[in-house]
């Protein structure tokens, strides 16, 4: 978002433009596979072999409203959760959307508007309590990871760059961090156990991208592409291609083989990823370029002539 958006700050109308890219390119394909898991929900009512094998949530116009509008909904499991459950971090994603667009239009500057706003919503959030009304989850310390990601963008921007083998060794260090550190439940602890580790790795990995980026495989920017599909669509991949490997009698629930495990985690990674490369192509990618030819490019005149 920093990298795409600052520095644009005087053109016309930038925070307006600015939420209708990302809605477009947002929301299409959260609603579509919303509303394919709320089938997935359905089948699993009236046959209990499929689905995610856990207790499913009491589905409510409430539940399905607020699952569509990005809005927290503790559902009938006392669940802040949305029916399709990746869909939890673009609730923050949205708010986040909704914090930048209001730096463009107020044009203060992105960087100088939400670093003091979204500390001062993350304090508030490390005092959250389960009384709290759902959505008060959004103030979450989780709203600094995305402030490191535009903080990163920023640094991108003005070109400072971090020595390469000092940028190597914290990307090392992030991943010891991210596979070694435990777990554990204190405020903060994402911020300690995650956030930080991330924002070291994606920075190691941008100061590799300056200086080697020519000679990566393009192919393999197809696979950036897809990552929205991939991100939506997994799980619902994982349940049917684990429901098919039971019906063949290759992996049977509640026994353990590692030839079995081994082989599921196989057909899980690279089917995942097929169905998302035919899902970008098939669904997001055409549905993503008629919205924006139709609400974007055909108001283009419009928006020079003011």
């Amino acid at each position: 978002m920093a990298v795409s958006t600052i520095g644009r700050e005087d053109a016309t109308h930038p925070a307006r433009r600015f939420l209708e890219r990302r809605l477009i390119r947002i929301v299409p394909m959260y609603w579509i596979m919303t509303f394919a898991m709320l089938l997935e929900k359905e089948l699993s009512r009236w046959h209990h072999q499929y689905g995610l094998g856990s207790p499913v949530a009491q589905i409510t116009v409430p539940y399905v409203v607020s699952s569509l509008f990005f809005v927290p909904y503790r559902n009938s499991l006392g669940e802040v959760q949305p029916l399709l459950i990746p869909g939890w971090t673009l609730s923050y994603e949205m708010f986040f959307y909704l914090l930048f667009a209001l730096a463009l239009a107020l044009r203060l500057g992105v960087v100088r508007l939400l670093t003091p706003v979204m500390i001062i919503l993350t304090i508030i959030g490390i005092f959250h309590q389960p009384s709290w009304p759902a959505i008060s989850v959004l103030l979450d310390p989780l709203l600094l990871e995305f402030l490191a990601g535009v903080v990163l963008g920023h640094f991108a921007l003005k070109v400072f760059r971090v020595n390469l083998a000092l940028s190597a060794c914290m990307g090392i260090a992030s991943l010891g961090i991210l596979l070694v550190v435990p777990l554990g439940e204190f405020p903060g602890a994402r911020l300690v156990q995650w956030g930080i580790p991330a924002a070291l790795l994606v920075q190691s990995v941008l100061a590799i991208e300056y200086r080697y980026g020519d000679s990566w495989p393009q192919w393999s920017l197809l696979l950036g592409d897809a990552s929205y599909s991939l991100y939506l669509g997994h799980l619902l991949v994982f349940v049917l291609l684990t429901n098919l490997l039971e019906k063949s009698h290759i992996i049977t629930r509640g026994v353990f083989r590692w030839q079995s495990e081994f082989l599921t985690v196989v057909v899980l990674f690279f089917g995942s990823i097929f169905a998302s490369l035919l899902t970008y192509r098939l669904l997001e990618k055409p549905i993503n370029d008629k919205l924006r030819r139709l609400l974007l490019d055909g108001r283009k005149p419009q928006l020079e002539r003011h």
